[in-house]
């Protein structure tokens, strides 16, 4: 058939899709040039609207008697421009809908075809009714593209990425291979004579052809064009000057840490960091099953390198569209020690930027500022940190990034023999530099550090500036390690193995420890024969005393040099048969510890029936079975910081035995030091008490559980302390958005070849990011287009306010009077009695007669099921019970208190809306009921008991006034000796994050 004819169309509508004309048939363009003739016709009757059908275009009309009302002639907007406007609102919410909800190309497609199809036939169907009346106008059309690639494209979301041949082995970018076998050559050392040896090429069929191709490709984003696309918003400047103006203006040191800002380390960069536009980059790396599911069959890991910019606010420093994705390392294998340099790719790219800077233009300096950028904390587990940093697996000698001390002395306390930033630095390049694989191992065991590109960087500290990632150290760390193994809700095979081997019972898993006093004596002479000959590790003696004095609860003094790391759950296959031989015959504690079923079946109870907050998940509620599945990091900090506090007291407390109140004991450090690393707001006080209750914590584990070793995720937690004094708060340098990333890209709909994983997602990713950025930054010349994006993306502004009150017009406040509830009387007098505490003048509305001059307060308004402050759902007690427990400031003393919300009440007050939150007080016990339970003695559980019946006092609070939401537990009577029912409410909720 002969090829079709088409033809330059430059009408009205071509030029907006392309502005050199876009080609068409001839056909289509006579339609086109018809439908721009109608229109310009159509405009120039509009422009003479006065003029009479028997006057002429010379003749100027009559104007009209001044008596007779003038038409007023707004101007028609262009209908053209109208439909492309909707069109490019389509293409928005498909896009947004295939990136958010994760949807595949073929149904994206299908439903930007809808879209147009209904568009379209709407549109003819109102011409054809026009046409009916006798109004005959050619139809336009919306144009929606047909496929998603072309929408990325036209809305500006497509990244800038490179994708390089590697080696799928030894992860060489742009590998050079022999000519005949085409295999790698890289090799590990100079003088090595072993190469890598992977194939670098594969055969893959192209349009009917086979054709070859690179076997891996490694996937990473330039930073220059990144770095550009950032400054160019308009919103991420403004976010940079405000977060420099608000430190330039700081007069004083603040003594408490609510950010990374208010710390020591920003302070060191202060010859640095001289204009807004000098940046300083977090990097997290981590790798991720791509599948996401092992038991699938599918065992792959792609690893993921992400940045996010300090010089942020934390509000807005972690959204995904503020973040750079450097880079996606090629599936199935994961890189070693040796091959982690070939993909560090992002070092390289930065390391101008760190040094001379780049200049790029902005909004606020249009010709150009320097920029400058570098890397400087690392985030990541301990998989990630000993590659990426250079050093050797936890169960080398010397295993940390700080102390020097060997992995055989593991269950010591006490590090004074720190690790010198300029000295490892010394001893990577000396690494680097040996010519055979033998002297580079000996030197990494010697010192246990290798080269990686981070030390290209002159500025980064291999020591200062390495951070530990708290969700992997310390919640899948500490606490899981905690929960499974010394609890033994979940123990792993090897774990029930060991203590089968040691205790000499095979159905270890059901040992009740609450055995009579003769059957724990026998288990302990057995224990005793069986390792008489053990000697146990050696632990320096305490330099100062629990505050209660309890058995093996001593604590010790701490250094105060910085010191970091982490660990990951992945290494327990390793550190679980490290168990401890410090079992000796004097010991009064019996050698393994599991809870009786009794305690089993109430514990598992309490977790059932515990109040949580509606945005808390609860954890499963069959705990230490293997049905439930993996538990993921926040959830065993929701566990052990706002749940098992209002449950296990209850099993050990006054059971009168010493071994019962010293697991107690270790259970409360463990709680004391949990809250403080999880806390938002920290300062030096905080953090050495952090180390008073985290050792206690250690020496309570030693002499509790003597079966099991302390194990490295015990040894990095040890710095914690350290850590908060240098960097801040620890949750503000988390890894935890690093997972969240991971989650986001398994999520991606890809083709699941393995070779193409990591650009799909990452690219998707990409997309993603950039759609929020416009979508947020809402920088649309359309307005119809910004409230749309409003819509796509309901999130606060940045700077405004947490409280819902808003400001109405008269009319609207009178309506809303209008349509309102009447309040109770009792509610009614508790506003207007507040309102006048507060100074303010307001009349009863049941006065008679009212004062002059006075305003009356309204006795009707809105009565309220729930309110939202600073992102979470506040409810009534009669519409969900779980989230009307808070605590809260009195707002007459200023201290703070508990209770629950009774109502909740919009009221208008002069033009503003304002919410107002009654609460009645939880009412105290007797002090001497009170000290029948377990939480005046330890005051760090954040807990308190109360009465189940509520205060007669009621409260009348404003969203500021309310601190946190509470978890809740009802109890029996006789629990804790009481004679009556009662509540445990713990308020370990308040982080002490400041908004």
């Amino acid at each position: 058939m002969p090829s079709r004819s088409i033809t330059l169309c430059t009408c009205s509508q071509c030029l907006l899709e392309d502005p050199d004309g876009c080609f068409v048939p001839p056909k289509k363009k006579r339609a086109h040039e018809k439908r721009d003739y109608f229109a310009r016709l159509n405009e120039a009757r509009q422009s003479r609207p006065n003029m009479s059908r028997t006057e002429s275009p010379g003749v100027q009309s009559t104007p009209p008697p001044s008596s007779q009302p003038q038409l007023l002639h707004r101007p028609v907007p262009d209908f053209n421009a109208v439909l492309v406007v909707v069109g490019t609102l389509c293409q928005y919410l498909v896009a947004w809908t295939a990136l958010r909800g994760r949807l595949g190309r073929n149904t994206t497609n299908t439903l930007l075809r809808g879209l147009g199809f209904i568009l379209n036939f709407m549109l003819k169907s109102i011409f054809l009714a026009l046409a009916t009346a006798g109004i005959d106008l050619p139809v336009p059309l919306v144009h929606v593209p047909k496929d998603i690639r072309t929408v990325y494209v036209r809305i500006g979301i497509e990244p800038t990425l490179v994708r390089t041949p590697c080696c799928p082995r030894c992860f060489l970018l742009n590998p050079t291979g022999t000519r005949n076998t085409r295999l790698c050559t890289w090799k590990r050392s100079r003088l090595s004579r072993t190469t890598c040896g992977a194939l670098l090429l594969k055969m893959r069929r192209k349009r009917g052809q086979l054709v070859q191709v690179p076997t891996t490709y490694y996937t990473y984003q330039p930073f220059e064009p990144w770095i550009r696309w950032m400054l160019s918003r308009t919103a991420f400047e403004n976010e940079l000057v405000a977060t420099w103006e608000r430190q330039r203006q700081r007069q004083t040191i603040p003594q408490e840490m609510h950010d990374v800002h208010d710390s020591p380390f920003w302070r060191s960069l202060s010859t640095y960091i001289t204009t807004p536009y000098d940046l300083v980059f977090a990097v997290f790396i981590d790798w991720f099953n791509p599948f996401t599911n092992k038991i699938a069959g599918h065992v792959a890991s792609a690893g993921v390198i992400v940045l996010y910019c300090l010089n942020l606010r934390w509000q807005v420093r972690l959204r995904i569209d503020n973040l750079f994705h450097a880079g996606m390392m090629p599936a199935p294998n994961t890189p070693d020690v040796y091959t982690i340099s070939h993909i560090l790719q992002f070092v390289d790219n930065m390391l101008p930027f760190g040094v001379n800077g780049r200049i790029i233009p902005t909004p606020l300096h249009p010709q150009g500022t320097l920029v400058r950028a570098r890397v400087i904390p690392l985030i990541a587990d301990l998989q990630a940190v000993r590659k990426a940093a250079g050093y050797t697996a936890p169960t080398s000698t010397p295993y940390c990034t700080n102390c020097k001390g060997l992995y055989s002395e593991i269950n010591s306390l006490e590090w004074r023999n720190f690790r010198n930033g300029s000295e490892v630095r010394q001893q990577s390049q000396a690494w680097k530099n040996a010519e055979t694989i033998t002297k580079k191992e000996e030197l990494a065991k010697r010192y246990g550090v290798r080269w990686t590109p981070f030390y290209d960087m002159p500025w980064w500290d291999p020591v200062r500036h390495v951070t530990l990632g708290w969700l992997h150290c310390w919640q899948e760390g500490v606490l899981q390690f905690h929960l499974r193994i010394l609890w033994g809700f979940g123990r792993t095979k090897r774990a029930v193995e060991r203590m089968t081997e040691r205790t000499g019972d095979e159905d270890f898993g059901d040992v009740d420890v609450q055995e009579s006093a003769n059957e724990l004596a026998d288990l302990q002479r057995e224990q005793a024969e069986f390792d008489a000959s053990q000697v146990s590790d050696a632990t320096p003696p305490p330099t100062s005393e629990s505050e209660r004095d309890k058995p093996g609860m001593a604590h010790a003094s701490r250094s105060t040099e910085p010191l970091y790391f982490t660990v990951d759950e992945d290494d327990w296959d390793w550190v679980e048969n490290q168990g401890g031989d410090s079992k000796t015959a004097s010991d009064p504690f019996p050698d393994a510890f599991d809870f009786s079923e009794d305690d089993r079946t109430e514990f598992h109870t309490d977790l059932r029936d515990i109040l949580l907050p509606s945005f808390l998940s609860r954890p499963p509620t069959n705990l230490g079975d293997p049905g439930h599945g993996k538990l993921k990091g926040d959830e065993f900090l929701t566990s052990f910081n706002h749940i098992f506090p209002l449950s296990v007291p209850k099993l050990w407390w006054q059971k009168g035995n010493t071994f019962w109140d010293a697991l107690l004991d270790n259970f409360y450090h463990l709680i004391g030091s949990s809250n403080i690393i999880a806390s938002f707001s920290t300062s030096p006080t905080k953090a050495q008490q952090y180390n008073v209750e985290y050792l206690a914590y250690l020496q309570g584990v030693q002499t509790l559980f003597p079966l099991w070793n302390l194990v490295p995720n015990h040894h990095f937690a040890l710095h914690y302390g350290d850590l908060m004094t240098f960097w801040g708060p620890i949750p503000g340098l988390s890894d935890a958005k690093g997972e969240e990333v991971n989650g986001i890209l398994q999520r991606f709909p890809t083709s699941r070849r393995l070779a193409d994983m990591p650009y799909t997602m990452m690219k998707s990713f990409l997309r993603r990011a950039r759609l929020e950025a416009k979508i947020y930054d809402a920088e649309f010349t359309d307005s119809a287009l910004n409230d749309f994006a409003s819509l796509l993306d309901p999130r606060s502004p940045p700077n405004s306010p947490s409280v819902p009150s808003r400001t109405v017009p008269p009319i609207e406040e009178a309506r809303f009077f209008q349509i309102g509830t009447v309040l109770p009387g009792s509610h009614y007098a508790a506003v207007l009695q507040y309102l006048q505490s507060l100074g303010q003048n307001w009349s009863s509305f049941y006065n008679f007669p009212q004062p002059h001059g006075m305003p009356v307060l309204a006795h009707a308004g809105r009565n309220c099921k729930h309110l939202t402050i600073r992102k979470r759902s506040y409810s009534t007690l009669t519409t969900h019970e779980a989230d009307s427990h808070i605590q809260f400031t009195h707002p007459t003393t200023g201290t703070r208190d508990t209770g629950y919300i009774e109502a909740i009440w919009e009221l208008g007050l002069g033009g503003v809306i304002q919410p107002f939150i009654l609460v009645r007080r939880h009412k105290a016990l007797h002090p001497s009921e009170e000290a029948l339970g377990p939480y005046l003695t330890y005051p760090n559980f954040r807990c308190r008991l109360v009465s189940t019946t509520h205060s007669d006092e009621l409260i009348v609070l404003e969203p500021p006034h309310i601190i946190t939401h509470l978890t809740v537990l009802k109890l029996d009577v006789g629990v804790f000796g009481l004679k009556r029912k009662s509540m445990v409410v713990c308020w370990a909720l308040d982080r002490g994050r400041e908004e």
